[in-house]
């Protein structure tokens, strides 16, 4: 419990920051007044982060404060922090450094006109069959082996998270490729491009957690038949890394589509102006 009382908290004080940090700033189309607000989100993230490390650290020694603690502070404390300085500093960031992150537009630039790729996308996986067929493969061992456990007294309710792991590969992979891509009105090659780099990092990552968290799922079965002691112990660390891997996931991916909106606003901002400024 220690570990989740020092990490989780520090890990969600500090997201904000990285995050916007990982996105990066746009080099023309940045405003200025980004370097003020980032100045605002390092000082608020270290005041937070040095209250974390201080209480922490005075309250170990204490065994009822350390009682209490544990029970509110990853939570609160934790996720409080995280809602203050994402809403209240990351995002106001974001948006100075980065325009095209919530496909955010210009201001005083004129209205795009929208557009978007008719091309058929959702039989056209960037998974190959053979991945495919070695992920079912994979995937009826982990049942195999599961059912089994099931068989020897683990509770039924572990199907379950099988189930989900399962969809999320299968179908997670799938609806990313369904999702809207706008296109600008000329239908730039570089921008399709742009998408399709995208389109494919969402469905291997979809089919990768998919496939490793039902790897995991079915290990932690088995473990429950013949060391169920440590278990509850391969559970949450099971949990806690799939819930680490979501999150820098679902990161990358956010950071990625605000580069691809980026490129769309520009494209469409030099369509806009005309090809006498964009040479």
């Amino acid at each position: 419990m220690i570990w989740f009382l020092r990490l989780f908290p520090a890990f969600m004080i500090l997201f904000p920051l990285g995050f916007t940090l990982f996105a990066g700033r746009h080099p023309e189309r940045a405003s200025d007044e980004g370097t003020q607000l980032m100045r605002r989100l390092w000082s608020v993230t270290l005041a937070a982060i040095t209250i974390h490390i201080a209480v922490v650290a005075l309250t170990e020694t204490d065994p009822e404060a350390w009682r209490l603690l544990r029970a509110a502070w990853p939570v609160g404390f934790g996720t409080g922090s995280f809602m203050v300085i994402w809403f209240g500093f990351a995002m106001k960031a974001l948006q100075a450094r980065q325009p095209g992150y919530r496909n955010l537009p210009n201001p005083g630039s004129p209205e795009p006109v929208r557009s978007a790729s008719l091309t058929p996308r959702d039989t056209t996986s960037p998974v190959p069959r053979g991945a495919w067929f070695a992920g079912w493969a994979v995937f009826g061992l982990c049942a195999g082996a599961t059912g089994w456990a099931l068989l020897q007294g683990v509770p039924s309710m572990l199907i379950l998270g099988l189930a989900f792991w399962l969809g999320m590969g299968v179908f997670g992979s799938q609806a990313s490729l369904t999702e809207a891509e706008p296109m600008d009105t000329a239908g730039s090659p570089e921008l399709a491009e742009a998408w399709g780099r995208l389109r494919s990092f969402k469905a291997w990552c979809f089919y990768g957690m998919g496939l490793i968290g039902t790897i995991g799922f079915a290990a932690v079965a088995v473990i429950t038949v013949f060391a169920p002691g440590v278990a509850g112990m391969s559970g949450a660390i099971f949990g806690t890394a799939g819930g680490i891997a979501g999150g820098v996931f679902g990161t990358m991916a956010s950071v990625r589509r605000a580069r691809v909106n980026a490129l769309l606003q520009e494209l469409g901002t030099r369509e806009a102006n005309g090809p006498a400024q964009t040479a």
